[in-house]
């Protein structure tokens, strides 16, 4: 039995069981969606269950949820309730139903509402119709849903209705999944907005992202609309033009459509103006040309289509040149044939006179210039007209897509006066965008009027009469482009007539093609003295020819490129012998043989490094040549005070990689990297150049990025990080990064010698680096970088810096004055302070001596103090038997502030702070004395050797401070002042209590300011 269905039954069951009236008593209630039960994830929806008045209390069920869902809002008027989801997820899709419940029970449960979340998987899929969206009423359309992720099911739906059953994903092409489904028939009386979806059978409550709408076009019966164009159908590329459509009627919606396209044009483009609507085409492209129509729908459906508007756009393709065949001067009444030629095979050429079409003839190929022509014959008839022509090319298979128009042809006369002179300034080859003048000048008299013509243009540029009483003519092109470059000729003409044609002037323009030349060195920009080097210029623009230039100047002939790779053409130009007194700085250009005057722009300024004589500048890297990626860095280039300028070269680029020129007379150049990357990393020098020329290379600095490789190596240190003086350690750095190579850095930062990494069978790579020899009590911090073969300079993240420790070492801080006092177990007394204790710290060659000199006093001190009370306690208590011995160690930290009485014999200094050790001794006998020893030793610092001075001190009785000294602390000196609780140095009473306890303190004066803290440690005897 199906799953769901037993899911069903049981939840109908335990509904029966619950309800003490059976179901079918109460008529079930109805349970809708609204907006509707397919919903977008993040949007919100609402469920409404109705049921009779009677209905006092509703549910809401999910299938496979144990819970039920309480109303957000009851509508007792209308017996609804509404249960509503604020923002919608994944997880609320499925099965749900309702039920309520009355006073003579519980309800049926309403039919089960299907709840469909779109957008949780983020894949669009596309719909399109096959073959065109455009349909005729009554006919049928095939849809198509297709999806670059592999779905299971697809589905159509209509206005957001699901419109037809559910349709496997089939794959079409090796990364294309598509469902196809029927449509139809259509009719014109409703709009046909269709989108598609795509599921997986596991989940079929949870769909993709919506594709796009697609809405079918129908051609109805109502009158057709009106189409146009302004400013007309024939469009410059890159130029606006507005599509307009008129109907009759009073329209709901305009679609326009572009014959061909799988879908119309986006109707949100076309706004509504006064029963019109316009699309508007901002920039006028091959992709826009074509064949408009325009549909428009009303309240009774859909109209015809209009008639057809066809859209060409022009300057797509390379224009021809339109020339005439004989002497661009002619006379009226002559026939003038005219010839459109290009080396493009257009099909055909179009003829206009005065933007008109004018006619139109198919193309032939000539066989010696294998060019493209065809020939129109023209016949100018009155002066009282101009007579300029423009000729297009366009090919078959795109009719709508025009060539960039002809030059402008205008017809002159000639005739046979002196020819005048004409020139460029400031010269003949010039930059794009940039301005030059040609002077036109003829012979005296008559006022002349001059004409200035370009070759294989179709009219004069321009006509000029001079102002001033003068022979010559200025004309400026303010900015220098493309169409201005040529071969120039000018005519004059007076009262008298024609002159002759002026000599050629050929204005070459740089910087017209976008596609950028690039200048390298072949090996190296870096040469020496009286060397040769080659260079290349290489371009992606297929080029014919390059030309190399030096400081502005055309420094060698032609050379015609030749291709090495696919889309690459390249040429090579041999330069020397070069020397160090000058500069080598150059540029290449490209251009074809077919406009030999329109060149590239310029390419990147090459400048050779010469090696020459004079004293190399120094090189260095601020904060360092370590340094972290996106991290700032100043590379530091200092020469001579006459150093002119200077170059820094990163080794293995093709040209330097900075320059800077001296303006202030300063000696020496900073080139800042705001953000370092892997690409800066690498080896680099610098060069410097003033008037006697190039100086030597400089040393080499090697600029290393760290983390970029992320995942940081460990570093660890074997056998331990703590090693005893003097001794050797091996530094091991891991990692799973599979690193090629390891180097480790000190605290200095400088480099250790690179280890090869060694690959073991965890996957990892690892490198040790052995017998690093350890002197100072603490080492370090070490770090470790892992990095690649083909990139050395480019390193990984540092590990966590690794310290390594000097075992036995003794801190400086241990310096200073100790001091004891004793006290009885029964009794609050203490006796007075030990005389002092000094502890002398010195530098690190006697560090062994000292320390076995301490342990020495140490024990000695124990053993007198441990005799001291032994001897007091037998004097004072000739009973007290079997007590041992045993010492206790507390922190300074841990110290109550001690009383000011036993600050009177240590010669307390202002800024001397006390540390308190403490020791507890039980005595077995009395003792009159004991000398202190070294309870506990530092270990920080290895460099200092420590020394004690052991004097006497006598057990003395003091005055009760406290009750208990365990573990209590003592007040601190102001407050046993206050109290009168001073220590009295008497003769400390022999008691007969054999479980009493002596006890001593140990204090230590450091030079540190503040109060010190004494506590003392009470103990009973276990007996």
């Amino acid at each position: 039995m199906n799953p769901f269905l037993i899911m069903l039954l049981f939840l109908e069951l335990n509904q029966d069981l619950r309800n003490p009236v059976l179901a079918g008593f109460l008529s079930k209630p109805t349970l809708r969606a609204v907006p509707g039960n397919v919903v977008t994830t993040g949007n919100q929806v609402a469920f409404f269950c109705e049921g009779p008045s009677e209905a006092k209390e509703y549910h809401l069920y999910k299938l496979g949820s144990q819970d039920y869902l309480i109303p957000t809002a009851l509508l007792e008027t209308e017996n609804k309730a509404i249960f509503s989801i604020s923002l919608v997820q994944w997880h609320n899709s499925g099965q749900y139903w309702c039920s309520y419940a009355s006073t003579s029970g519980t309800s049926e449960n309403s039919d089960i509402l299907e709840l469909v979340v779109t957008g949780v998987y983020t894949s669009r899929l596309t719909l399109s119709a096959i073959p065109s969206p455009v349909v005729t009423a009554g006919e049928h359309v095939t849809l198509q849903c297709v999806s670059k992720e592999p779905y299971n099911m697809s589905i159509l739906m209509k206005d957001g209705e699901k419109f037809s059953s559910p349709e496997p994903l089939q794959k079409i092409y090796s990364d294309q999944f598509g469902a196809l489904f029927s449509v139809g028939p259509v009719t014109p009386n409703q709009r046909w907005r269709f989108t598609c979806y795509g599921y997986s059978l596991s989940s079929p409550q949870l769909w993709s992202v919506s594709s796009n709408q697609l809405e079918l076009l129908v051609s109805g019966t109502l009158h057709k609309p009106t189409i146009w164009a302004e400013p007309g159908s024939v469009i410059t590329s890159g130029s606006y033009v507005t599509i307009w459509c008129e109907a009759t009627l009073p329209t709901l919606i305009y679609l326009i459509y572009k014959d061909g396209n799988p879908e119309p044009w986006d109707q949100q483009n076309q706004i509504v103006y006064n029963n019109k609507a316009k699309l508007t085409i901002s920039s006028m492209t091959e992709l826009n040309t074509g064949r408009y129509h325009c549909y428009s729908y009303t309240i009774t459906g859909w109209t015809e289509r209009s008639d057809t508007l066809e859209l060409v756009v022009t300057g797509v393709y390379n224009k021809p040149k339109l020339l005439i065949l004989q002497d661009p001067v002619v006379t009226v009444g002559m026939t003038v044939t005219l010839s459109c030629t290009s080396n493009h095979s257009y099909n055909w050429f179009l003829l206009t006179k005065n933007d008109q079409k004018s006619s139109i003839h198919r193309t032939s190929q000539d066989k010696h210039t294998r060019l493209f022509l065809a020939k129109f014959q023209v016949r100018p008839m009155a002066f009282s007209q101009r007579w300029r022509f423009r000729c297009y090319g366009y090919y078959t298979s795109n009719p709508q897509v025009w060539s960039e128009g002809s030059d402008l042809l205008e017809l002159l006369i000639s005739g046979k006066l002196k020819k005048p002179t004409l020139r460029a300034e400031p010269g003949s080859v010039i930059a794009s965008g940039n301005n030059v003048t040609i002077l036109c000048e003829g012979t005296k008299g008559n006022q002349p009027m001059y004409f200035l013509y370009k070759e294989g243009s179709p009219a004069p540029w321009e006509s000029q009469t001079p102002k001033d009483p003068g022979n010559k003519a200025m004309f400026s092109i303010a900015s220098m482009e493309k169409h201005h470059a040529g071969k120039y000729r000018c005519y004059s003409y007076n009262s008298v007539g024609w002159s002759e044609r002026s000599d050629m002037l050929e204005l070459v323009v740089t910087g017209v093609y976008s596609s950028k030349v690039t200048l390298s060195a072949v090996s190296s920009p870096v040469v020496t003295s009286g060397g040769h080097v080659t260079l290349q210029c290489v371009s992606q623009q297929a080029y014919t020819s390059f030309i190399l230039v030096k400081d502005n100047e055309k420094f060698s002939r032609l050379v015609s490129s030749r291709d090495t790779y696919p889309k690459r053409l390249e040429a090579y130009f041999t330069v020397g012998p070069v020397t160090h007194n000058e500069r080598w700085r150059f540029t290449c250009y490209g251009y074809y043989w077919s406009s030999s005057q329109l060149w590239s722009a310029p390419s990147n300024e090459l400048e050779l490094l010469v090696s020459g004589t004079l004293h190399k500048p120094t090189i260095w890297a601020h904060p360092g040549s370590l340094i972290t990626s996106e991290s700032p860095v100043t590379i530091w280039c200092e020469g001579t005070l006459e150093s002119l300028m200077y170059v820094i070269y990163k080794e293995g680029s093709p040209e330097p990689s900075y320059t800077q020129t001296q303006t202030d007379h300063n000696n020496k150049a900073q080139f800042s990297i705001p953000s370092v990357t892997r690409l800066n990393a690498g080896r680099y020098n610098c060069y410097s150049y003033n008037y006697a020329g190039w100086t030597e290379r400089s040393d080499t600095l090697e600029l290393v990025v760290t983390g970029v490789h992320h995942g940081k190596p460990t570093l660890s240190a074997l056998p331990s990080p703590v090693v005893t003086s003097g001794g050797k350690v091996t530094l091991k750095c891991v990692s799973s990064k599979g690193y090629d190579w390891f180097t480790l850095t000190g605290a200095d930062q400088n480099f250790s010698s690179p280890q090869k990494a060694q690959f073991i069978h965890t996957g990892q790579s690892l490198a040790l680096f052995p017998e690093i020899t350890v002197a100072s009590s603490k080492s370090g911090p070490f770090r470790c970088y892992g990095y690649y073969t083909n990139s050395p300079h480019v390193w990984s993240e540092a590990s966590d810096p690794l310290e390594i420790h000097v075992s036995g070492s003794v801190n400086s801080s241990i310096g200073g004055q100790y001091r004891c006092l004793g006290a009885h177990s029964s009794s609050s007394e203490w006796s007075a302070p030990s005389d002092p204790l000094d502890i002398l710290v010195t530098g690190p060659a006697r560090y062994q001596k000292a320390v076995i000199g301490v342990s020495v006093a140490f024990f000695l001190l124990l053993f007198f103090l441990t005799i001291f009370l032994l001897l007091r306690l037998r004097h004072q208590n000739k009973d007290r038997k079997g007590v041992q011995t045993e010492t206790h160690l507390q922190h300074p930290t841990d110290s109550v502030t001690r009383d000011k009485s036993h600050q009177k014999s240590s010669k307390p200094a202002p800024a001397i702070q006390e540390e308190v050790l403490y020791a507890t001794v039980k005595v077995t006998q009395h003792a009159d004395s004991m000398e202190l020893d070294v309870l506990r030793i530092h270990e920080k610092d290895s460099s200092k050797d420590l020394y004690a001075q052991v004097k006497p001190c006598r057990l003395r009785r003091a005055e009760a401070t406290s009750s208990s000294l365990m573990p209590k602390e003592l007040p601190d000196s102001n407050n046993t002042q206050g109290k009168g609780g001073k220590v009295l140095v008497e003769q400390a009473d022999t008691t007969d209590d054999s479980n009493d306890v002596t006890y001593a303190q140990l204090c230590i004066l450091t030079p540190r300011q503040g109060q010190v803290n004494l506590s003392a440690f009470r103990q009973k005897s276990p007996s």
